[in-house]
């Protein structure tokens, strides 16, 4: 039995309900940002003021339509991709101990001012917007049904070894992070649950309340810096065999492949122009209640290319998650040739029902199944 319960605290529900009850509410369902899921995260991030919470959802409303999210969602993102490997080294490695994908940015080998010599801004823009809905169409849904529980956050880890200090406040690098920053607070706030940042020179501590002020207050909170690699503190929340062997950990696979549980299906969904997954009933189950579908007729779909019968179906095409084998991985080089593992049948299968569960103790982890008695239904 899926554990997909949506727990809420009844500061967060009161906070919830009075934003639906906002006079422009029908504008933010209409753009298909109004699953409560969705609104949870902008009400966290503008600590459950209801007021700010929809200024915030407006703004990134505004943006999508500025920036065309059917075309971004269908592009071709293979051409980019070859630069951005040669340039800027980053990807995802598996999960970490709390089932959280697990980004890596490798500053330390990457340059992202050579980067702009051969893509525009708005190219990098497109590329990072796809990134990340691709984290919320398939790896959140992949994750959390792998490890049968929600998963709606990432942890990230970031690498400064020998990265000269000066091109921090370089004018194209800091418009560089400046620009993926603000990405991912405005647009896609609350996605982040970890940042450590490694090997991080002594003068960049005493830079880092001027480094600081880019973030939000709360996102600040989530950031560890460290001197060192930290192996210590890694092993507390990272798998060892799952963690880069490049920052002391024992995986060999290329992060730049994402290996993982969802590794197949990013595959796929770059092959195929799409940033779903080709049965988006995961997606649904764990991220919308029942209600919430009926507005997902005003929201473009993609066209069904290929996809299991039923999402049941997907945990064949997944590593056991007890299993101490690494998760096999396919190069991203080898895209274009890589057959999908993908049936040829598709058929949208029905969501199963969910509610939205008041709880007195829970914040966004779902209690213990023993406390489920003291929750309430809405």
């Amino acid at each position: 039995m899926r554990n997909n319960r949506l727990y809420v605290t009844p500061e967060e529900m009161n906070a919830l309900t009075l934003l639906k009850q906002h006079s422009s509410f029908g504008e933010i369902q209409a753009a298909g940002m109004g699953h409560d899921w969705n609104l949870l995260r902008f009400l966290r991030a503008r600590k459950l003021d209801p007021q700010k919470a929809f200024e915030m959802l407006s703004n990134a409303v505004a943006f999508f339509k500025r920036k065309d999210m059917d075309k971004i969602n269908s592009d071709d993102y293979l051409p980019i991709l070859q630069v951005f490997r040669k340039f800027y080294r980053h990807g995802s490695s598996h999960y970490d101990k709390e089932g959280r994908p697990v980004g890596i940015e490798m500053f330390s080998k990457s340059d992202p001012i050579a980067l702009f010599n051969h893509v525009t801004p708005e190219q990098v823009e497109k590329y990072f917007i796809a990134k990340h809905e691709r984290v919320l169409k398939i790896i959140f849904p992949v994750l959390s049904e792998f490890h049968n529980k929600r998963i709606e956050q990432a942890s990230m880890v970031i690498d400064l070894k020998d990265l000269p200090i000066s091109k921090l406040f370089s004018g194209r690098f800091k418009n560089f992070m400046m620009m993926i920053v603000k990405l991912n607070q405005d647009y896609y706030p609350e996605i982040l649950g970890k940042m450590d940042i490694l090997n991080a020179p002594f003068i960049f501590r005493g830079i880092w309340s001027i480094v600081k002020t880019w973030f939000d207050p709360r996102t600040g909170e989530k950031i560890s810096i460290h001197s060192d690699y930290a192996l210590k503190e890694m092993e507390k929340h990272h798998f060892m065999q799952f963690y880069p062997s490049e920052l002391g950990g024992k995986c060999q696979d290329d992060y730049q492949d994402n290996p993982g549980p969802a590794h197949q299906f990013l595959m796929d969904s770059i092959r195929n122009r799409t940033c779903y997954l080709p049965d988006r009933a995961l997606e649904f189950d764990w991220f919308y209640q029942p209600a919430e579908l009926h507005a997902l007729g005003s929201i473009p779909r993609p066209l069904a290319i290929k996809g299991p019968e039923h999402p049941q179906t997907l945990l064949a095409l997944m590593p056991d998650p007890n299993s101490q084998v690494l998760h096999h991985t396919a190069p991203l080089t080898s895209l274009i040739s890589t057959p999908s593992l993908l049936g040829n049948n598709f058929s949208q299968s029905a969501p199963l029902p969910r509610e939205l569960i008041l709880s007195e103790n829970a914040s966004s982890p779902a209690p213990k199944i023993s406390n489920l008695s003291q929750t309430t239904p809405l």
